[in-house]
């Protein structure tokens, strides 16, 4: 009987670590491709010209979506990594008399912890440590325990 569970005991742990190991999370966004965003100062004329080029960006092959605003002169294309900002850029002055810029954007600084980064690495290891420091309590305690249990039997 002991064999059998034994036996039982590894046989689901190997089959949840091959399954650990094996398994990857099925995703509809796997099949598709990376998409690339590119902003440009577009310097149209005026709004209908600056649609007309978004419209005319859109029908180019790879390219998935075209957003211009009149309001801030800014023509941004989705594409795929087919684009470089380069060929759009030439691609984009054929169509217009006044070549588009490309927009550079100021890295924003992101959110911030408010704890420091050195207290967040720590607490892996405070929890290991945390843990073993348990278990030798516990271990200690338990032969402590049984080392006065014999000695009560003894007298």
């Amino acid at each position: 009987m002991k064999v059998l569970k034994f036996s039982m005991v590894m046989i689901s742990a190997a089959a949840m670590l091959g399954w650990l190991i094996l398994r990857k999370p099925a995703s509809a966004s796997d099949i598709l491709e990376p998409v690339c965003y590119t902003a440009f100062i577009s310097h149209a004329s005026d709004p209908e010209a600056g649609q007309a080029l978004a419209l005319a960006a859109q029908e180019w092959e790879g390219v998935s979506a075209v957003s211009y605003n009149a309001g801030s002169d800014l023509l941004v294309i989705a594409h795929t990594d087919l684009w470089t900002p380069a060929t759009l850029k030439s691609r984009l002055s054929t169509l217009t008399s006044t070549p588009p810029q490309i927009k550079q954007f100021t890295p924003s600084p992101g959110a911030q912890c408010p704890v420091p980064v050195e207290i967040v690495e720590m607490i892996p290891g405070f929890l290991l440590s945390l843990s073993i420091f348990s278990t030798i309590v516990l271990a200690g305690l338990m032969v402590f325990k049984r080392k006065k249990a014999l000695v009560s039997l003894y007298q």
